[in-house]
């Protein structure tokens, strides 16, 4: 029987595509440098790439943000101080919250049956600041950030300092984690023993082994 429910924060309850991709524009418009069309997708790609690499131990949080953009403008052959860049870029996406279609309603469900708590791999501070500026942290009984337990997705270490921080009031069987990666959000909660739903909007991994595997938002309410 599950009793909580562990969210991902970024493309799942936020759009991080969106938020992003404001925080770009706007960080480009402070810096007065010009971007080319495919930075928003160059950009994610090395940061799907630096993530994956702080995951296997091989980065730390600060040394992320001290190549990332170091790397994106290299590809893109822009000239441009990478370490002020990200400083404007975060300083943006701190204040960015723009929800992913359904999240309000979703949470406010399951925050009725369920106690709900972010997982998410990210920054503190930020992190915080996104889920109270969109209004929907009043429906999360506490957030789990990979900053601050000193550990990230997928490592059992994560989950290990989430169960920890309850008391171990649970049994991961009674957990559901909720998130848009099959490798960050999937296989280290399955491999811990959690029940798993992967939000997939664009059927791009048909073959994950999450336990559930949904489009839609609303479509964790016939789950739960």
């Amino acid at each position: 029987m599950i009793k909580a429910v562990f969210m991902d924060i970024d493309d799942t309850i936020l759009d991080f595509d969106k938020c992003s991709s404001w925080s770009i524009y706007m960080a480009a418009n402070r810096m007065r440098v010009y971007l080319p069309e495919n930075t928003q997708s160059i950009f994610n790609s090395v940061t799907d790439k630096l993530w994956k690499e702080m995951e296997a131990g091989r980065l730390t949080y600060d040394e992320i943000f001290e190549i990332r953009w170091k790397v994106v403008f290299s590809v893109l052959g822009v000239e441009c101080d990478h370490l002020e860049f990200e400083k404007q870029f975060l300083r943006f996406l701190s204040v960015s919250a723009d929800e992913v279609n359904g999240a309000r309603d979703l949470l406010r469900y399951l925050s009725g049956k369920y106690e709900i708590y972010s997982a998410t791999n990210g920054t503190s501070k930020i992190q915080h600041t996104r889920l109270e500026l969109s209004d929907m942290d009043q429906y999360f009984r506490g957030m789990f950030i990979s900053e601050e337990l000193r550990a990230s997705k997928p490592s059992r270490e994560f989950y290990d300092a989430c169960f920890e921080r309850l008391g171990n009031k649970f049994l991961p069987e009674e957990v559901m984690a909720v998130g848009n990666s099959p490798d960050t959000d999937i296989a280290g909660a399955r491999e811990y023993g959690m029940k798993t739903c992967l939000f997939d909007k664009k059927k791009k991994f048909p073959d994950c082994e999450a336990d559930y595997i949904i489009q839609r938002l609303s479509e964790l309410k016939e789950i739960l």
